[in-house]
C-alpha cells in the first residue's frame, strides 16, 4: 500500500531560500503498520527548485490539535506555524536532491498506527525550495510517497540527528576549515538501551561550502572507528547510504561529526543557519530499536562564554555577547563586519571552534530537552587511519587499538522557533 504527502499548489516565493511546512494525517488504520519504503514525488517543472523534503512526526499531541487549528500550512519557523509545531521535531523520513527511492532492511520498519507514542498522530512536511534566480510564479505540489504494510517486521526504526548548525563560523578565502559537533556520552547513556542500538543507514549534510564530512565513534573516550565519511561531499548528491557493516552504539558512546569547508569563493564570513548560503554540519542515522530521542547535538562553547578568546582575538566588543542582551544575530553581525581576515584571526576562529568546551544536549521525539552537559573536546582527538585508494564514502573504517553557562536561556530562545534545525 502507498500513501502520498503532497504540498497543495504552493507558489514558491521569489527569494533564494524558503521553507514551506504543511501538516498531514496518516491513512486511517485500526492496527499497527510498518513503513517499509519511501520515495520523492517531484512535480514536473519543479526539479530545479525542490532541494529537500522531510517528514517530521508530531508527538505528544493529538489529532484534535490539528483538526481544531486554522494553521495547517505556511512558512516554516514563523508565526504562520501553529503552537504545536514544536512537537513535530523528530525525522520520520526524508529526501534530498540526488537521492532516489529507499527501501528499509527486511527486519525493520517505521511504526505507524500505534497507540503507545511510538508512532506520530500526524506529520509535518517541510519542503526546502532553492530559488537563487528569484523566479516568480512557480506553483508546486511536490512531496513524499510512503509504502506501508500490516505485516510487521521485528524492529521499529528511529532517526537520530547529530552534529550542529548554530555557532558555525567559516572565515572567507579558506581552502580547508573545520567545524565539529557532538553527540556526547552524557546523552547516549540516557536514551540508548543496555543492549545498544544498531545503525543501518546514514546521510551526511552540509551546504555549498562542504567538501568533507566525517563521523567518528568513541567508547569510554577511546577511539573505535570512523563510522562514516564522504571525502568528496557534493551538495547536489545526498543519497541515503547503508553501512557496509552495521555498527552497534552502546550507552555512553560518543559520536563526533566533523565538516571541512572550502570558502575560497566567499568574500565574507559564512555562518550557520537555514539558508543555502549559510552552513550546516549534520549527520542523520537510521537505527533500531527506536528510542525516545530525535536530536543529539552540540553548540560551540564560545556562544555562552563572552570571555572566550574568540571575541578578544577578533576585536569584538563585550557588549555584543553580554548575556543581558545576547543574541546570536548580534554575534553574527559583528563577525560579518570583519573585513580584514588575517591568518591570525583565522587561527583564532579555528581554535575557538575546536578547543572551547562544547555544550551538548538531547531532544526527545516531541522536541523537549532532557539532557545537557559541557565537556572537554580534547578527550576526543581525531582518529587517524591509513588512507586507501577510492575510499571516499566509507561506512565504518576500523582503527583497532591505535591509538555552567547561560545555556538554557539561549536554547529556549531557539526552541521557541522550533529546535530541530532544518536542512
Amino acid at each position: 500500500m502507498t500513501h502520498d504527502f503532497l504540498s497543495d499548489q504552493y507558489e514558491i516565493p521569489a527569494k533564494s531560500t524558503s521553507y514551506f511546512c504543511s501538516f498531514h494525517f496518516p491513512p486511517e488504520m485500526d492496527r499497527k503498520h510498518h513503513i517499509v519504503a519511501y520515495e520523492p514525488v517531484i512535480q514536473e517543472g519543479s526539479e530545479a527548485f525542490v532541494h529537500h523534503i522531510i517528514l517530521y512526526g508530531c508527538y505528544d499531541v493529538t489529532k484534535a490539535h490539528l483538526k481544531d487549528s486554522d494553521k495547517t500550512q505556511g512558512e516554516c519557523y514563523t508565526n504562520e506555524m501553529p503552537e504545536f509545531a514544536d512537537s513535530c521535531s523528530s525525522v520520520t523520513f526524508g529526501w534530498a536532491v540526488g537521492a532516489t527511492k529507499f527501501h528499509l532492511p527486511p527486519d525493520a520498519g517505521f511504526p505507524l498506527g500505534t497507540d503507545d507514542q511510538q508512532s506520530p498522530e500526524f506529520f509535518m512536511m517541510e519542503v526546502h525550495y532553492d530559488n537563487p534566480q528569484k523566479i516568480s510564479g512557480v506553483v508546486d505540489s511536490s512531496g513524499l510517497r510512503m509504502t506501508y504494510t500490516p505485516t510487521l517486521r521485528p524492529n521499529d526504526v528511529g532517526v537520530l540527528q547529530s552534529g550542529g548548525v548554530y555557532g558555525i563560523v567559516v572565515p572567507p578565502k579558506q581552502e580547508k576549515f573545520r567545524i565539529t559537533g557532538y553527540c556526547h556520552s552524557s546523552c547516549t547513556k540516557e536514551w540508548v538501551p543496555e543492549g545498544g542500538v544498531t545503525f543501518f543507514a546514514y546521510t551526511l549534510h552540509s551546504h555549498l561550502l562542504g567538501v568533507d564530512i566525517k563521523v567518528e565513534h568513541y567508547r569510554d573516550e577511546q577511539p573505535l572507528h570512523i563510522l562514516a565519511e564522504d571525502k568528496h561531499y557534493d551538495f547536489n548528491y545526498q543519497e541515503l547510504r547503508q553501512f557496509q557493516q552495521n555498527p552497534k552504539i552502546l550507552p555512553g558512546d560518543t559520536l563526533k561529526v566533523t565538516c571541512t569547508y572550502s570558502s575560497l569563493s566567499r568574500e565574507r564570513v559564512t555562518v550557520g543557519g537555514l539558508a543555502t548560503e549559510e552552513e550546516m554540519c549534520l549527520a542523520f542515522f537510521f537505527y533500531y530499536p527506536k528510542g525516545d530521542v530525535g536530536v543529539c547535538q552540540s553548540f560551540p562553547g564560545f556562544l555562552f562564554n563572552h570571555f572566550d578568546g574568540l571575541y578578544t582575538g577578533l576585536g569584538i566588543q563585550p557588549e555584543v555577547v553580554n548575556y543581558d542582551s545576547y543574541s546570536l544575530v548580534s554575534v553574527y553581525e559583528a563577525l560579518d563586519n570583519i573585513s580584514d581576515w588575517t591568518d591570525e584571526k583565522v587561527v583564532t576562529v579555528q581554535k575557538a571552534c575546536e578547543k572551547t568546551y562544547p555544550v551538548t544536549y538531547c531532544l526527545d521525539n516531541s522536541g523537549h530537552m532532557y539532557n545537557y552537559d559541557v565537556f572537554n573536546p580534547e578527550d576526543y582527538p581525531p582518529i587517524e587511519v591509513e588512507e586507501e585508494d577510492g575510499e571516499y564514502c566509507a561506512g565504518i573504517i576500523s582503527v583497532g587499538s591505535r591509538f555552567k553557562v547561560n545555556f538554557l536561556l539561549f536554547l529556549s530562545s531557539l526552541l521557541a522557533a522550533r529546535s530541530l534545525y532544518a536542512l
